[in-house]
């Protein structure tokens, strides 16, 4: 085989993130690895590597801090919701990406810790802050 295959790629990626979490585990304290995006072209394939401090912010935690406050959102807000299969999620924000335009909010459900992305439209009706009269 000379050419990767995505399923082959998703298993490397898998078996990298084990290993990293093992070493983080294991020698280094108070840092955390996540094998995030690849790129590849026929045998050869470039994955990046995001290492995070422990008590520091990710760009789309600090992206979301600003764009909270300009959209007028509530980021201590916890919305619940229910789908069309009555699943029920408890959605809160967690962070903005500034390169997706048409959906660049980030909520993670409370319950299973899954991330989803909404647009603009959906996180002004779920996490708007509320007028007092």
């Amino acid at each position: 085989m000379t050419n990767f295959t995505k399923e082959k790629l998703k298993d490397l990626r898998n078996e990298m993130q084990t290993a990293l979490e093992k070493m983080q585990d294991e020698i280094w304290g108070g840092v955390t690895f996540n094998v995030d995006s690849c790129n590849y072209r026929g045998g050869e394939a470039t994955f990046k590597v995001k290492v995070l401090l422990d008590g520091a912010e990710t760009k789309e935690e600090k992206d979301l801090k600003k764009m909270a406050i300009l959209s007028r959102l509530d980021t201590s807000k916890v919305h619940d919701y229910f789908d069309h299969r009555s699943v029920r999620y408890r959605m809160q924000l967690v962070g903005y990406k500034t390169k997706a335009k048409k959906m660049p909010w980030i909520v993670e459900d409370r319950l299973s810790g899954k991330e989803y992305k909404l647009t603009d439209t959906q996180a002004r009706q779920w996490f708007e802050y509320e007028v007092q009269s």
